[in-house]
């Protein structure tokens, strides 16, 4: 027991440093508005130049990088210049039609303030040139998921309609096109959300919301907590086993502890006799987590399947939520509440006085560590998981509470007689006649 409580010590020391990691990372500076003026400007004079004035100004572009990348000190300022320098060699390669270029180009640019900008012409490339739907998707994610407001420069056909889920976007190349500045995060979701409108859980969720009304007050809200209690329905099974194989094991804690006692520092002899006691109990110490291991792949899916629809929880709002595609930090404290109290309530109560102390720890670590982790989580996310969490814990509760009436298995398999080796046999079986 005292390594089983050093790892979960480790383990929350492990999930600590990675929550101060996390909130020490660097990140690129942010454009200011003049700066996304300014490269727009220059976007708009490179489409105007003939293509040998182009490449000349893409050499002249390229010899400056250089001395930049040889000077001695790698400022912040030289690294802003290198991005600029990176994302204007990548819109001319692109006007020029030298895809393959531009995609580097905008590659050494991703890494400066100047990222955003570039992960979008890379995924409008991907999209419309190299029709490659999962590399433009990647690009998409990148701005979609940036921290804080974004506007960027967006090409379009100036003969689409005059709206940003309607407008059609083009390259560079092509002599038609208009820039426009435009929120980079909302184009991006529209992008995202034409790319995932062909896979099937996008479908599953979008027939959900039809389900429930299609109405933007309350349809989304309760698709999402239907699809929590259909989840908790279908993984029921596993949920029952894992919960009887964690009780068991519970049970046998007393006599593991007596075994501790009589083995001592003879941890071959006590391997041995703990593998006996719980093969003649018939508990699996891995049926506690199997049946969850199991249910991942199902989780993640419907992860998966919410992150596709993100862009249709826009507009979509619940209570007193605005909008189910941005945070919510009331809803995540709910959800942290109701994680301290499903642990209260479906903990298994140990023996071992230093195991109820480590499980009141994690009791309380558990719900601060979620809500510091999931913040920035829009709050589709989050009333799914508080569904699911809700449900979860009702079905536990229950189970726990059936089981509490009766003997436990442990105890009724102790007060059954054991055979004795010394006893004569009993008379021998006949056998039987075969059929003919």
């Amino acid at each position: 027991m005292a390594r089983q409580t050093r790892s979960q010590r480790w383990a929350v020391l492990a999930a600590a440093l990675l929550l101060a990691l996390t909130g020490c990372a660097r990140v690129a500076p942010p454009l200011l508005s003049q700066d996304v003026q300014r490269v727009g400007e220059e976007m708009r004079r490179l489409e105007r130049m003939p293509d040998g004035i182009v490449r000349e100004q893409i050499r002249k572009w390229r010899s400056e990088a250089y001395s930049l990348m040889e000077g001695a000190k790698r400022s912040a300022q030289n690294s802003q210049a290198l991005g600029r320098l990176s994302f204007l060699m990548g819109y001319a390669e692109e006007r020029l039609g030298n895809f393959d270029r531009s995609l580097r180009a905008y590659q050494n640019a991703r890494r400066t303030g100047y990222s955003l900008l570039a992960a979008f012409r890379q995924g409008e490339i991907c999209r419309l040139e190299k029709n490659d739907d999962k590399a433009a998707e990647k690009a998409y994610q990148v701005v979609s998921t940036a921290m804080g407001p974004s506007d960027g420069w967006v090409r379009v056909d100036p003969s689409s309609p005059d709206s940003i889920e309607g407008e059609k976007s083009v390259l560079a190349s092509d002599a038609r096109g208009e820039l426009r500045l435009r929120p980079l995060k909302l184009v991006a979701a529209i992008r995202l959300d034409r790319i995932h409108r062909h896979k099937w859980a996008y479908n599953m969720l979008d027939s959900l919301v039809r389900f429930t009304g299609g109405n933007p007050s309350y349809s989304h809200a309760l698709a999402l907590i239907l699809l929590a209690l259909l989840v908790r329905i279908a993984t029921t099974p596993l949920t029952n086993i894992s919960l009887r194989s964690m009780k068991k094991m519970q049970e046998l804690q007393p006599h593991i502890k007596e075994l501790q006692k009589r083995y001592g520092d003879d941890k071959q002899a006590l391997a041995r006799e703990q593998w006996n006691l719980m093969r003649r109990y018939k508990v699996n110490p891995a049926g506690g987590c199997l049946p969850l291991l199991i249910q991942m792949p199902v989780l993640i899916y419907l992860y998966s399947a919410i992150r596709f629809y993100a862009y249709r929880f826009t507009e979509a709002r619940f209570l007193w939520i605005r909008s189910l595609a941005q945070p919510d930090m009331p809803l995540l404290v709910l959800y942290g509440v109701s994680m301290f109290l499903s642990q209260k309530f479906t903990t298994i109560p140990s023996a071992d006085p230093q195991q109820q102390q480590t499980q009141r720890m994690m009791g309380l670590l558990m719900p601060v560590m979620l809500v510091s982790f999931l913040w920035t989580l829009p709050s589709a996310f989050i009333l799914y998981w508080f569904s699911f969490n809700v449900f979860f814990t009702a079905h536990q509760w229950y189970m726990l509470r059936r089981t509490e009436e009766g003997p436990t298995a442990a105890d009724a398999a102790l007060a059954q007689p054991k055979p004795d080796r010394n006893s004569p046999p009993g008379p021998p079986r006949r056998p039987k006649k075969k059929k003919r």
